[in-house]
């Protein structure tokens, strides 16, 4: 497995060539679970407003050379666009995401009619989007076990089911530790 680029690289590339910086935040958001599930996209947001400001920059200080100006424009506010288009699409993957996480972990239920009932959309849709959380890693391949609070009351451990801060989904930890969850990668205990 490729190693992930972490915040503050990405965020130097962005300073220095944003193509690149983007590119890489992009990768990063398609492959870290828990970033995604966190449904915050204020760092992909702040980017985009940050090449807005660039690119007025570089329209109004190339103001005499028009061709260089217009380019500028051009390429800091494609970049913008990308980058606040895809600041949207993370937030509504998100809350799509700890629904179905809420209704398959959370609740069991596990019938596609049911879960496209509930959320209002077709059984096709409901079972694209379910491959696709399995192949992205956000459900096991035997999605359809719901985990059951379960405690041990002895002296060698005890576990207690956890609800994740950032996808929602019941975990089953160990009193004490810190874990990660199982769905979207993020710290819990």
């Amino acid at each position: 497995m490729i190693k992930q680029k972490s915040w503050g690289i990405i965020i130097i590339w962005i300073i220095i060539f944003w193509p690149v910086g983007v590119y890489f935040l992009f990768k990063r958001l398609n492959t870290d679970k828990s970033a995604l599930m966190t449904g915050n996209p204020n760092i992909l947001i702040a980017v985009g407003y940050i090449l807005i400001l660039f690119a007025i920059l570089g329209f109004f200080s190339n103001i005499n050379h028009i061709e260089t100006a217009f380019f500028s424009l051009i390429i800091y506010g494609a970049g913008a666009y990308l980058v606040l288009k895809k600041a949207s699409k993370t937030k509504l993957k998100a809350k799509k995401y700890k629904a179905y996480l809420d209704l398959i972990i959370n609740q069991g239920i596990i019938d596609s009619n049911e879960i496209g009932n509930r959320l209002e959309i077709s059984n096709s849709s409901v079972n694209n989007d379910i491959q696709e959380m399995i192949t992205a890693g956000y459900l096991p391949n035997n999605y359809n076990i719901p985990l059951e609070p379960i405690y041990h009351n002895n002296n060698i451990q005890q576990e207690k089911v956890v609800k994740c801060p950032a996808c929602g989904a019941n975990n089953k930890i160990t009193v004490g530790k810190v874990s990660e969850c199982e769905y979207c990668g993020t710290q819990i205990h």
